[in-house]
């Protein structure tokens, strides 16, 4: 193996990986904040006190798909208990769902492209004393390997507007721009199951995007993976369509042919639950009592064409994103009557309590108490 020092790749077997980002930020520089999430206890790092709100507002938004992450874990625990359960977390911002996961007992690989953001998670992994579990690499995850791209917005909001620019698209010179490489998901996995950090490899108890209008493109990159069948679970934010225009420069076709790859070629049940878009989906649905049992579960499988092209139309039209589960259906391993924190999680503000835990500190709760455990 050979080293490039201030780059991110190695090169191993003229194949060039992405290695991991160790920098953390100073503990003078951020703040902490004390939540609780289904029931596990974290805290999380900030640089400014209003991004906190963002983040709050972050686990109201994404409860359901915490409440999947715990449940695929507790199932790959069972599943494989020689060894630690494997997450993915592309597109990790402040890193709540990797520390999560690893609170949880998981290995994860995090990979951000905000460098400010992966200082801040690793901070918050070693805050939380999960630091050995969680592998930070400060790069973007595309559909090519080892490419060049640009990150605008890169230092606003923290890095909540980061968004891509790949090579040859035109942006505005006056924004502050960062240079970084992409690599494809299955390079990340590469790259940390074969020795470089003492990982084995195994399958991937959940795989979580959200990389701003480039998930068609980020999901094309995991094709191997999920050719395999080591995915297990994969939670995408998708869309819409006007999105994956402006930042990716494709239509909403592309979007229905990845529905179409997922449930014809890769063996996954895909799977709207409740988000953005969810009250103009069900709008679509004509079925009275399939609408009904879809209100009630906060999920609804898409199955058919006619399912997907409702799911891009209703995007479409009311310019909201979609958050898709995609459950690996081989042999039917993932019935959803098995993800009891999903089943018993509600995600309503009534859910979210701010309560004393001594010394004058506080902790937030998010989740059902029935979901607690």
């Amino acid at each position: 193996m050979i080293a490039h020092t201030g780059t991110t790749t190695v090169q191993r077997d003229d194949v060039a990986l992405p290695t991991p980002y160790s920098q953390a930020a100073h503990p003078s520089s951020v703040l902490f904040d004390s939540i609780d999430i289904h029931g596990v206890p974290l805290q999380f790092a900030v640089r400014k006190f209003k991004h906190i709100r963002m983040l709050h507002d972050h686990l109201q938004r994404e409860i359901h798909g915490y409440a999947i992450l715990k449940d695929a874990i507790r199932m790959a625990q069972q599943q494989q208990q020689q060894r630690p359960p494997l997450v993915l977390d592309v597109g990790a911002n402040h890193g709540l769902y990797s520390l999560f996961a690893a609170k949880l007992g998981a290995d994860v690989i995090a990979v951000e492209p905000q460098q400010n953001l992966c200082k801040l998670i690793n901070r918050a992994a070693q805050e939380n004393n999960v630091a050995d579990r969680i592998t930070v690499y400060h790069n973007a995850a595309l559909d090519e390997h080892d490419e060049t791209i640009s990150m605008k917005h890169a230092k606003k909001m923290d890095g909540q507007l980061g968004t891509v620019v790949r090579e040859g698209e035109r942006t505005n010179t006056t924004l502050r721009v960062e240079q970084l490489h992409a690599f494809r998901i299955q390079d990340f996995v590469a790259a940390s199951s074969d020795g470089s950090n003492g990982k084995p490899q195994h399958d991937i108890a959940f795989l979580k995007i959200d990389v701003e209008g480039f998930e068609l493109q980020a999901a094309k990159g995991a094709a191997q993976l999920f050719t395999a069948k080591r995915i297990q679970n994969t939670l995408v934010e998708f869309g819409p369509p006007s999105r994956w225009q402006i930042d990716a420069g494709v239509g909403p076709e592309l979007g229905l042919h990845l529905l179409q790859d997922m449930y014809e070629q890769y063996d996954t049940q895909p799977r709207l639950i409740e988000s953005f878009v969810w009250p103009d989906f069900l709008a679509s649905i004509s079925d009275d009592d399939a609408r009904s049992r879809a209100e009630q579960q906060k999920m609804v499988p898409l199955t058919s064409h006619q399912d997907w092209k409702a799911l891009i139309q209703a995007m479409d039209h009311s310019g909201k994103e979609a958050y898709l589960w995609f459950a690996l259906d081989d042999n039917k391993k993932h019935s959803p009557n098995e993800f009891q924190t999903f089943q018993s999680n509600c995600g309503t503000d009534h859910n979210v309590k701010r309560i004393m835990i001594g010394e004058g500190r506080k902790v937030t709760r998010f989740g059902c108490a029935a979901a607690r455990g």
